[in-house]
Formats: C-alpha cells, structure tokens, sequence
C-alpha cells in the first residue's frame, strides 16, 4: 500500500480542526511534513528516500496509515455495512476481514468496488477455505 502524504495531512487537518485550534492544527501539520518529507532509511549499507508513500518501519508509519485508511473504512465501508450489503468488518493496520452474505452482494462486485475505492490500494481477497479464514497471516 502507498499512502498518499498530501491526503492523509489533509485529513489529518480536518480532524484535528475538530478538537483544537486553527494555530495549533497547522503546527502539527507541518510537522507532519517535515517528518514525512525528510525521512531516510538505510539498506544494505544505502541510504534512500522514498519518493512516495511512508517507508515501512518507520515510527509514523502506522499513525499515517490509520488516518488514511479510518478515512477511507468510515467513507466507503461503513455504508455497506449500513445498507447490509455486508454483514461484518474489521481491519488491523492495513489488512482487513469482510464477511458477506452471497445472496446480497456478488464477490466480483465487492472487489470490483473495495479497489475502485483509490488509486493507492488494492485489495486482494483471499477465500475461506476448510472453514477457516486467513486474516493476519
């Protein structure tokens, strides 16, 4: 998955607006960039800068994909759920567990729609097999 920096600062903004001062969401915000903008990592004795998304690993990586993916789980999942096309959900960090009813809603369409959901994700649903899921594997 490649988060969208730009996007997840942008709501990162608007949910901060929500409980604190304008002065205070734009301090943190640019904070945020700076962070996100002047990461490096080394492997095998490189250094690198990604040039898109977060780098695996680092310490905001999973506070950035949370904000980018609640966004997203409470814009388009939710819904579903709402109109019970499906019947549970749950996420841990970037992987997540949609059960739904065959009767309601085709396989074909729920992938169909979860990865025309953005550019930046995509979903690969992996089947129930011998009564077993595998989530978080």
């Amino acid at each position: 998955m490649n988060i969208p920096i730009p996007e997840t600062i942008d709501l990162a903004r608007l949910q901060l607006l929500k409980h604190s001062d304008p002065e205070i969401t734009t301090q943190i915000c640019k904070l945020l960039e700076i962070i996100l903008q002047q990461y490096y990592f080394i492997f095998q004795e490189q250094f690198y800068q990604p040039d898109k998304g977060i780098a695996m690993g680092s310490p905001i990586s999973g506070t950035i994909a949370e904000i980018f993916l609640q966004n997203l789980e409470h814009s388009h999942i939710i819904p579903l759920l709402d109109s019970r096309q499906i019947l549970f959900n749950t996420r841990y960090i970037d992987d997540m567990l949609i059960i739904y009813d065959t009767e309601n809603i085709n396989q074909d369409t729920l992938i169909q729609y979860t990865n025309s959901i953005h550019n930046n994700l995509q979903f690969n649903p992996t089947q129930e097999a011998n009564d077993c899921i595998n989530f978080l594997t």
